[in-house]
């Protein structure tokens, strides 16, 4: 009677484990609870980057730190970064916050080609404030022949 019990007792063990057992783990996806957590998950990704001499935060601003690549400082803030997060909460968090850190922690010290140059268009209000807070940054106008077509795609709309 106590050999039956025992194989009951096993049994039903077994069987209630099986089905957890085969379905598949669910990963958490990672998410950051504020701006600040995702400044410090950035911050210590760049400081494994290659090329990244130190990584400080700004004690005034909870969304920006200041990198030192090669011995230039560059800014980084990741206000929008967890804007789109908060905002497409479907998306992989730790990719998007990759993006970020991979844009960052480029060579700026690479040789400029036509296969790494990639266009943004602004308009010129745009441009002239940009221009008028940093006078160094590339720019260059459109062509006039892509300002008839952009204008005839609007009119025609």
């Amino acid at each position: 009677m106590l050999q039956i019990e025992r194989r009951r007792l096993m049994a039903i063990a077994l069987f209630s484990w099986l089905p957890g057992g085969r379905a598949p783990a669910k990963t958490e996806k990672r998410t950051f609870a504020n701006i600040a957590e995702l400044r410090e998950y950035c911050m210590d990704a760049l400081k494994r980057q290659p090329g990244v001499d130190s990584v400080v935060a700004d004690p005034g601003d909870r969304a920006q730190f200041t990198v030192m690549i090669s011995g230039e400082p560059v800014t980084g803030n990741v206000t929008n970064v967890f804007a789109y997060i908060k905002a497409n909460p479907d998306e992989d968090a730790e990719y998007i916050a990759g993006r970020f850190i991979r844009s960052i922690a480029v060579d700026s010290k690479a040789v400029v080609r036509e296969s790494n140059i990639v266009a943004v268009i602004r308009t010129r209000d745009y441009v002239a404030s940009s221009l008028a807070a940093n006078p160094g940054i590339l720019h260059e106008p459109l062509g006039a022949d892509l300002l008839r077509a952009a204008g005839a795609a609007v009119s025609e709309a």
